[in-house]
């Protein structure tokens, strides 16, 4: 970013970035095995193909800030029209993108280009005006504030917690859709409690890390 960002100083370029990476990224994404392999890479530690497809939607997000689309003042009908239109899309597509498997950005297994891109940024724009429509509360805008810090506390559980968290839970709820729903919202609930004194350390001592400005 730090170098493609001198050059993408006006949103054709800013569109034309968003193609070039997103492209390379899924190619990266087919073959990352065999370009590690012939690399010497091993692992593939930083996951650079997932990077640039995170990046690509990164472009669409700054394209989305220049248009100031988002910042124009509508009525709650029509935000709650357009939540409903990219609903219903969200639900025709999400299930024709994988048949039989799932969207997971850690293998990076995303399918079908188009219909990742669609799905994806049909339920990005479902959760804005989801957002938008919602009450302000203070609870919502500090996790909103501190999402990127929350992301890479998830790591923590996804490695080191969660396997053996759901060994003890699955026995109990198997079978029932209810349960399951319920658990993991508990689960999610607990996590972020946890993760909250992590979250206040950084942003107080270390907010260069999390992408802050020093108080």
């Amino acid at each position: 970013h730090f170098f493609v960002s001198r050059y993408t100083n006006s949103n054709v370029k800013i569109f034309l970035c968003f193609l070039c990476v997103y492209i390379v990224g899924f190619l990266f994404s087919w073959k990352y095995v065999f370009i590690s392999q012939a690399l010497g890479i091993q692992g593939n530690f930083w996951f650079m193909q997932e990077a640039m497809i995170a990046y690509a939607f990164y472009q669409i997000g700054l394209l989305l800030k220049n248009s100031r689309l988002l910042e124009q003042r509508i009525s709650i009908f029509f935000q709650a029209a357009i939540l409903l239109f990219f609903l219903i899309i969200l639900f025709l597509t999400y299930n024709l993108n994988l048949k039989g498997a799932v969207v997971r950005m850690a293998s990076s297994s995303h399918g079908d280009p188009l219909w990742f891109l669609l799905t994806s940024l049909a339920g990005t724009v479902t959760v804005i005006f989801l957002s938008k429509l919602t009450p302000k509360l203070k609870a919502f805008l500090f996790l909103g504030e501190n999402t990127l810090i929350l992301m890479g506390l998830n790591g923590v559980f996804v490695h080191f917690i969660n396997e053996y968290l759901a060994l003890f839970i699955a026995p109990m709820i198997k079978g029932s859709y209810l349960l399951i729903t319920l658990s993991c919202c508990a689960v999610t609930v607990l996590s972020m409690m946890i993760c909250l004194p992590f979250v206040i350390f950084f942003e107080r001592f270390m907010p260069s890390c999390v992408g802050k400005k020093r108080q």
